[in-house]
């Protein structure tokens, strides 16, 4: 006889198991690198310009200043994990076809499935961040200036990665406690996104205390490419974020962890209750009647 102890232990064995099967299910997805394609040959068409426009071979100029360039390969990783969170949830029907396909005898966890969403995008964003770190070191304007580029365009990304999980934990709760279509809920889970960016962009184009996020996201550079767009660009250029990142940092981590825990019981409770009827939760009926 097994003992509750057992038990429980065999449940989180059971439920790694199934995120790990979920996040090799979510790679499998062609879209998924069908992105991150698409933005590694944007990055290396930025990247060529700037070599080409340091040596002077550019028909174009001198290149991209280093604002510009950290502010554009960072809306590339961007786009991508933004993609891969789409993905995760919007083809939740697809992935369930996947799991009774490799794994029949065992039924569809909805909690895995949400939980596997961020390692996933971690995963794809690496892939091209990774490169972009050890091509654009820039150690001249390290020794100059003491401005390490590689650690820059990091704490962006954790701060953006970080603002992309409550978007998508957001999108969760709208899917697990209001009867909106998945589509629906994922777009107002985005609205809330662009809100949160836009807000911060203007706060430090507006207030000195927020000045270090000026180029965090992509909005100070839309006004040189949409026509009557606000100027939310600050003349003075700051790369290091210092002390200022911890805050921001701890505060999107607080609240990525609080808005997963508002989803997560829900959606375990969901599969216990299918799995206690004897319901198989991959059915592709019991999908369309989520959607």
């Amino acid at each position: 006889m097994i003992s509750p102890a057992e038990g429980n232990a065999q449940e989180k064995g059971s439920l790694l198991v199934d995120i790990e099967r979920m996040i090799v299910l979510q790679l499998r997805n062609r879209f998924l690198w069908m992105s991150v394609g698409i933005s590694a040959l944007l990055i290396t068409q930025l990247t060529l310009l700037q070599i080409n426009g340091a040596s002077g071979r550019s028909p174009f100029g001198s290149g991209m200043s280093t604002f510009d360039l950290l502010a554009s390969l960072m809306l590339m990783i961007e786009c991508v994990t933004i993609c891969v969170m789409l993905l995760s949830i919007l083809s939740e029907s697809a992935l369930v076809t996947a799991w009774r396909q490799r794994w029949p005898g065992r039924p569809f966890s909805y909690l895995a499935a949400g939980l596997s969403c961020m390692p996933a995008q971690f995963i794809a964003a690496l892939v091209l961040l990774l490169p972009t770190l050890y091509i654009h070191r820039y150690p001249e304007l390290s020794a100059a200036q003491n401005i390490s580029i590689p650690l820059t365009l990091m704490q962006r990304f954790l701060l953006v990665f970080l603002a992309i999980q409550v978007a998508g934990n957001l999108t969760l709760i709208l899917r697990w406690f209001t009867p909106l279509p998945r589509w629906l809920a994922a777009l107002l889970g985005l609205c809330a996104y662009w809100g949160f960016g836009f807000w911060l962009t203007w706060s430090s184009y507006t207030d000195d205390r927020f000045m270090r996020f000026n180029d965090l996201f992509f909005y100070n550079q839309l006004s040189r490419h949409i026509d009557g767009f606000p100027e939310l660009m600050r003349s003075r250029v700051v790369l290091d974020i210092h002390r200022d990142f911890l805050n921001l940092f701890l505060w999107l981590l607080g609240a990525a962890v609080l808005t997963t825990l508002l989803w997560l019981p829900r959606a375990a409770l969901e599969t216990d209750r299918r799995r206690r009827q004897g319901v198989d939760t991959s059915g592709l009926s019991t999908e369309q009647a989520d959607d």
